[in-house]
């Protein structure tokens, strides 16, 4: 059916699939941190919350079936229960819209622009789409890890932090509660090597956000104890974890982000150890049977120039070795490399800290929203095709709006989405049903803290 309002040759541009062409090849033009989201459709109607509950893992088995009460039916056998924990999502729409196009212009530059316009508007939604992720893994992976911003005077319940994120919510039942003194989550400050573990009943982020951390998501604030803390402990600069932070690694041992001087850079070591974390954690690789690992060019012109990474590739081209090449190292370490310029960075006075990320699958579940929109779809196809053209890549759908002004001059280009991210725990794996995992509330992604 034609595209009757347009011009011939964006109507052609559009019958022949070169618009959807254009946008789609900006849209995948690379991997992202999108890649890692296992992507299911969300069940309810747009704007709404939704539950879903996850299984726990059941205990092992110890002890053998008692001959004496081998009996009957049940065998003697107690049947084993398991804890669940849950995670909510709400769907949101996200879109964008490139400037309309007026076609009392010149033809040919109409053609060109409206070409143009779809390869941006598929580029704009990669980076959007990709940031919600990795907003999602930052606020996740990066919480229940922070230090004391000021010193106190005396002994205090209360200390202020540089970022709460991670500290204001426990797992109760498979459900996440707010810290309360009903449900405290403990608490444990550094001082100097010199551990104190606290109980912590309140978390009160700041009206004015002052963390040095608030470009990758930081949320400064006030964390209020059940007794008083030590002003030893309650020194600016302290590291402070809590009891179910995910791991942080970070180069020779250092304990805070704070902690980080120039010569703490990226290498093997330390991907090995975040490989480490994620396999004691029993966490399942993505697609090939990798780990995805996101690096920016700084911490990949790190890596190449550790003599770990090159005593490993000695003698070997770099046109002669694939895992060289494209950064995808022995099958052994199990990882993948994505180079990204989205990679989260921050600026820590002189310092620029880099966060390389290593994750598995279903660190992020990406909730889409497909049928309501699908109706849409079929509907403009049959209702008004000389008034919306609207074509779909990988459920993200791009519009084209013939003229609709009164003077019938003004074409417009814009893409939407529907979809709500969440980090789903996995607090019922601990040491109880798995010997090496942690208590880590988020255990599926690693971040590495570099400079």
């Amino acid at each position: 059916m034609g595209y009757s309002v347009l011009p011939s040759n964006l109507d052609n541009a559009v019958q022949k699939g070169m618009l959807a062409k254009r946008f789609e090849m900006a849209l995948k033009a690379e991997l992202g941190y999108r890649d890692a989201a296992e992507r299911v459709v969300f069940p309810g109607r747009y704007g709404t919350t939704i539950t879903r509950t996850r299984p726990g893992r059941l205990g092992i088995v110890n002890t053998p079936v008692n001959p004496a009460t081998n009996v009957p039916l049940t065998n003697g056998l107690t049947a084993s229960t398991y804890q669940v924990e849950q995670y909510t999502t709400t769907t949101q729409l996200w879109a964008g819209s490139a400037e309309a196009l007026n076609l009392i212009d010149d033809e040919t530059a109409i053609a060109s622009i409206f070409l143009q316009n779809a390869e941006n508007l598929g580029e704009q939604a990669f980076r959007s789409l990709d940031g919600l992720v990795l907003s999602t893994l930052q606020n996740a992976y990066l919480g229940g890890n922070t230090i004391v911003s000021v010193t106190n005077g005396g002994p205090s319940l209360g200390v202020s932090v540089n970022d709460v994120r991670g500290f204001q919510f426990v797992i109760v039942n498979g459900v996440q509660v707010p810290v309360s003194a009903t449900n405290p989550m403990p608490v444990t400050f550094n001082n100097g090597g010199v551990f104190t573990t606290y109980s912590l009943v309140t978390t009160s982020p700041s009206v004015v956000n002052v963390s040095t951390a608030a470009s990758v998501g930081g949320i400064s604030g006030l964390l209020t104890f059940s007794s008083n803390v030590a002003v030893v402990d309650a020194t600016a600069g302290n590291p402070i974890v809590s009891a179910f932070a995910p791991f942080i690694v970070r180069p020779n041992g250092r304990a805070s982000t704070e902690q980080l001087t120039s010569g703490d850079i990226f290498t093997l070591a330390t991907i090995r150890a975040g490989v480490t974390v994620l396999n004691n954690n029993n966490v399942p690789k993505l697609r090939g049977g990798y780990y995805n690992c996101y690096i920016d060019p700084t911490s990949k012109a790190q890596l190449f120039s550790d003599t770990e990474f090159q005593l490993l590739y000695r003698g070997t081209q770099l046109t002669g070795s694939p895992e060289y090449r494209n950064l995808t190292l022995i099958d052994g370490l199990g990882v993948r490399f994505i180079e990204t310029n989205q990679a989260p960075q921050q600026e820590l006075g002189s310092i620029a800290i880099h966060r390389p990320l290593i994750c598995g699958a279903g660190a992020v579940i990406e909730d889409y929203f497909k049928s309501g929109m699908d109706a849409i779809i079929m509907k403009e196809q049959g209702a008004h095709p000389s008034l919306f053209n609207i074509t779909k890549s990988d459920e993200i759908r791009m519009i084209t709006r013939g003229q609709i002004d009164q003077l019938a001059q003004y074409i417009s280009q814009a893409w939407s989405y529907v979809a709500g991210w969440v980090a789903p725990t996995d607090s019922t794996v601990t040491p109880a049903t798995i010997k090496t995992a942690s208590n880590a509330y988020y255990k599926r992604a690693v971040f590495i803290e570099t400079v």
